[in-house]
């Protein structure tokens, strides 16, 4: 373990021992062996460097990172060969572009700058050359800061017995040491051999430590430019040294004259109480002077601590020690340093520059094409719209931080990807390189009419560090494809029914009004009436194309109207049909409309039947009423059309057709069952009249009218008829031939035979039944005495009916009684309506 204690900036030594000890063993510090190979004499500190740049306008320089330099050694003829002379090192440029070839000797090096960066779209320059010859003096280095000359005397001596291990140390003022003091501690722990240091002994300026043999021991030498403490570091008290000389010197170098057996040598450099390096060297043995070379970069943290900054140092320690091999115990240990400080390379300064081209360039797409004019595509109204961004470099510099905008709301584009690269970042370094296309995309859905966006690339020149730009704009149409149809039927826009009414028969006329409400022409444009059978095609109709073709193009365009016109002939009741209009678009698209209209045929009709006596009597003879009995006459009117009547009127000729002055209006009855005054279809009204029965045949004619709405006057008639029946029968008597109505009658001899003979003839109108004939026999107060003369002929059709106009013949004989004598035959008979007309004759 290494005998030195550091304590944190505020804590005393007591302190550190009764509070860290705990801590200071668990940060015990692991010390990393530097191998004989950095044991070097100082031949080899030339180096060259310089910055590979980009030569900007305006005469800026821009370093080139991340380039390789190469490093090659002349073979002796003074002229660069890369197949002949040797490669000796290769660099890659840093951030700032800086290249660096170190520990070169003296020779002539060729520096050859690379190509311009990969993915140049210029033709590759061919490599700068730069010859750089080195000194002898070159490879020597630069000298930097001494950490101590040891020239300010001190001398210390430490021995087991009888002090036992407690280290000796002390502390000086040391003008030739950094931060003017040096302290010192000799421990020896183990064996019983005395282990002493001494500084600047006989006035040599060398820093002597010795052990006997069989003893083993340190001594630690530390400048932490603190006084009066001589045990432990201030790891902060040299306030922040810059070892490096501005990043000059790299290396510390230890002067040592001569060492009889191999040592350890142990550096801990301090920046502050949490940062602190170390590394251990291993010194073989040496017989005359060597320069120990030491570089900042063989040292590592500490275990538990960050790393020290070289460039900002507040403490450093030197350790000396026997090598552990125990096979060097027995030998005693004699070893000189005659100097510490830092060294640095003599450095050869030599740029590279490059010229610069910056240039971003955009191309952005619609849908796959470059529109950077209107109209660009058609895309359907509310399709999706894809948006490319292709950005490329023309230029040969990297371009940085890569984006790109649209100046339309809500169209965002983004990069296309590849994992977590642009799918054009060929060499995924996040750089749009010369010659790499980038690819962004966006998304939006497709407006109605010229739509225009501008895409705007932005990038950041790595080289030259300024802003590019580009734009380009793309368009495309949203095509709001449509079409529309308006039917009219005689002129009216009747989508829904009834529509107008057109009476049955009559032509309809239909009118079909096709325009564009959309933004693009449309062409094919068909339209179709279904004829009120959308069920069945073939019977649809193509109505005739009138006008409206403004241009005669054959398209219907944005704003044009066209005529089209069908007629057809009406039909009865509720009538619908439906016009389908289609058109197509420039991209194929085929809007389509359509539109009903309706029309009621009006069938417009008046029924009346007329009864008499209850009886529908249209022909002759009617029914048999009694002459100067009442007749009653009903009407029965109904609407078997499809649309109500107004003004019905129901008119009776009275049976005398010819003489309007007799027409009388029967009275209505009833039957209007909703009280609107109009004869409904399927409704019948009644009217009724009376008057007294005609003898003989009787024929009236009833007639109704009405009016429809439509103002047709839709009439009908229906005659009636009835027998007035006037009901007769008469006898003529006569005796012996002789029509003796009055006394005396003819002369006949008393007992001598009378014959009677009777004619029976129908006055009347009607056939008679039942026809009998009675006599009374002279004694009509006696009916008993009657008798019935025998019927002797007349039914002429044998009907049994004594008919209008028939001559019935009866006789009959009797004994002539004395004196006057008067009887009287009497006939009777039964018309059809059950009347018995009567008659008598006397005879004398």
């Amino acid at each position: 373990m290494l005998p030195l204690l550091f304590a944190r900036r505020g804590l005393s030594k007591s302190a550190t021992n009764r509070k860290n000890a705990r801590e200071r063993r668990r940060r015990r510090l692991v010390l990393e062996r530097l191998e004989d190979r950095r044991l070097l004499t100082i031949t080899d500190m030339a180096a060259i460097s310089g910055i590979l740049f980009y030569q900007l306008p305006g005469g800026v320089e821009q370093p080139v990172p991340g380039e390789t330099v190469s490093l090659y050694k002349d073979d002796g003829d003074g002229v660069f060969n890369s197949a002949i002379d040797t490669l000796k090192a290769t660099d890659v440029t840093d951030a700032v572009g800086k290249y660096r070839f170190d520990s070169l000797t003296e020779g002539i090096y060729f520096v050859v700058q690379p190509p311009e960066p990969s993915g140049n779209i210029h033709p590759t320059p061919t490599p700068l050359v730069v010859t750089v010859p080195v000194t002898a003096e070159d490879a020597n280095g630069d000298e930097g800061i001494v950490l101590d000359e040891f020239g300010t005397q001190q001398a210390l001596t430490a021995q087991r017995p009888p002090a036992g291990t407690t280290p000796v140390s002390g502390n000086v003022v040391a003008p030739d040491a950094i931060g003017g003091y040096r302290q010192l501690i000799v421990n020896a722990f183990q064996g019983n051999l005395p282990v002493e240091a001494k500084i600047n002994e006989n006035n040599n300026s060398l820093f002597n430590y010795a052990e006997g043999p069989d003893a083993r021991g340190s001594a630690i030498v530390f400048w932490d430019g603190t006084a009066g403490n001589h045990t432990t570091v201030n790891p902060t008290g040299l306030n922040g040294v810059d070892l490096t000389s501005g990043g000059f010197q790299d290396a510390f170098v230890v002067v040592i004259p001569v060492t009889d057996i191999p040592a350890e040598l142990t550096i801990v450099v301090f920046s502050d109480a949490g940062r602190v390096s170390q590394t251990m060297i291993q010194v073989p043995f040496l017989s005359t002077d060597f320069s120990l070379v030491i570089p900042f970069s063989s040292f590592t943290p500490v275990p538990g601590f960050g790393a020290a900054d070289f460039s900002e140092v507040g403490a450093v320690t030197f350790e000396i020690k026997k090598d552990p091999d125990p096979f060097y115990t027995r030998f005693g240990l004699d070893i000189q340093l005659d100097v510490i400080r830092t060294v640095g390379p003599k450095v050869l300064e030599r740029d590279l520059p490059y010229n610069v081209a910056s240039e971003i360039h955009l191309v952005k797409l619609t849908n796959g094409t470059d529109n950077d004019l209107p109209t660009g595509p058609l895309v359907p109204v509310g399709n999706p719209v894809t948006w490319t961004y292709l950005v490329t470099n023309p230029g040969n510099e990297s371009i940085a931080n890569v984006t790109v905008m649209d100046d339309q709301p809500g169209v965002n584009p983004a990069p296309v990807l590849s994992g977590a690269f642009n799918v054009g970042d060929i060499n995924t370094n996040h750089l749009l390189e010369p010659g790499e296309e980038w690819q962004f995309t966006a998304a939006g859905i497709a407006v109605a009419g010229q739509y225009a966006n501008l895409g705007t690339a932005v990038g950041t020149g790595t080289v030259s560090g300024s802003t590019l730009t580009d734009t380009n704009p793309d368009h495309y149409f949203g095509a709001d494809s449509a079409i529309d149809i308006e039917k009219a039927t005689n002129g009216e826009d009747a989508d829904a029914p009834t529509g107008p009414l057109v009476a049955e028969g009559d032509t309809v006329a239909w009118s079909y009004l096709v325009t564009n409400p959309g933004n693009v022409p449309l062409s094919n444009v068909t339209v179709i009436d279904d004829n009120g059978t959308p069920a069945d095609p073939l019977d649809d109709f193509s109505p005739t194309f009138v006008n409206g073709d403004t241009n005669n193009d054959g398209l219907l365009d944005p704003g044009e109207t066209w005529l089209y016109e069908a007629t057809g002939t009406a039909l009865a009741g509720q009538y619908g049909n439906v016009a389908t209009v289609t058109g197509t678009d420039p991209i194929g698209q085929t809007p389509s409309d359509d539109d009903p209209s309706h029309y009621f045929g009006v069938r417009s009709v008046i029924d009346i039947e007329k009864l008499t006596n209850g009886e529908d009597a249209d022909t002759p003879t009617g029914p048999l009423v009694a002459a100067g009995s009442t007749v009653t006459w009903t009407y029965l009117v109904t609407n078997p059309g499809n649309v109500p009547l107004s003004n019905v009127v129901v008119v009776d000729d009275n049976g005398t057709p010819a003489d309007s002055l007799d027409d009388f209006s029967p009275t209505f009855v009833g039957g209007d069952t909703n009280n609107d005054g109009l004869l409904d279809p399927g409704e019948t009204w009644r009217y009724e009249a009376t008057s007294s029965a005609q003898i003989g045949q009787y024929a009236n004619v009833a007639t109704v009218t009405g009016t429809d709405p439509i103002g047709q006057t839709p009439s009908d008639d229906d005659p009636s008829h009835y027998f007035g029946v006037d009901s007769a029968i008469h006898i003529e008597k006569a005796t012996n031939g002789q029509d003796a109505d009055t006394p005396t009658g003819p002369l006949v001899a008393a007992g001598s035979n009378v014959t009677w003979s009777y004619q029976v003839t129908n006055p009347g109108n009607v056939p008679l039944s039942n026809v009998v004939v009675r006599d009374d026999n002279g004694t009509p107060a006696d009916p008993l005495d009657d008798f019935s003369p025998t019927f002797v002929g007349g039914d002429t059709n044998n009907d049994g009916l004594l008919d209008p106009g028939e001559t019935w013949e009866y006789e009959a004989t009797g004994s002539a009684q004395i004196n006057q004598y008067a009887n009287v035959a009497t006939v009777t008979g039964t018309d059809p309506i059950g009347q018995t007309p009567s008659d008598d004759d006397p005879s004398h």
